[in-house]
């Protein structure tokens, strides 16, 4: 079982002490410029593979702030794909200033297909 696997049973435990204890282990284990790789992709994996495992461990390891950060920008760059495909501010989607949105259903089928996560 290669770390990537391991790291994303680990996410999938809920356990943030293990999921902290697995990462300083990571760290004794391979260089760091590894450990970031490893958990980028497990975290990616996971995100695509578990939601709510990657909604969890959002929530556990990130602040407030960073969330709200993290909204604005993912509105924002939905928002611009939206734009881009031909859709209309207003009347296809809403956007909040702080993230989230309201879209119908064929801006978000549109979004979905172009590969966005959406936690609206």
């Amino acid at each position: 079982m290669n770390f990537t696997v391991l790291l994303k049973k680990i996410f999938q435990s809920r356990d943030l002490d293990m999921v902290t204890g697995s990462i300083q282990g990571l760290h004794q284990c391979l260089p760091d410029e590894q450990v970031a790789a490893v958990i980028s992709e497990a975290v990616a994996q996971t995100a695509s593979e578990d939601p709510e495992t990657f909604v969890w461990l959002t929530k556990a390891t990130v602040s407030t702030e960073t969330l709200i950060k993290l909204g604005e920008s993912a509105t924002q760059k939905a928002s611009e794909e939206l734009v881009a495909q031909g859709f209309q501010a207003g009347k296809d989607f809403v956007s909040h200033p702080e993230g989230g949105m309201v879209a119908t259903k064929l801006a978000l089928d549109t979004l979905m297909s172009n590969g966005f996560l959406l936690m609206l």
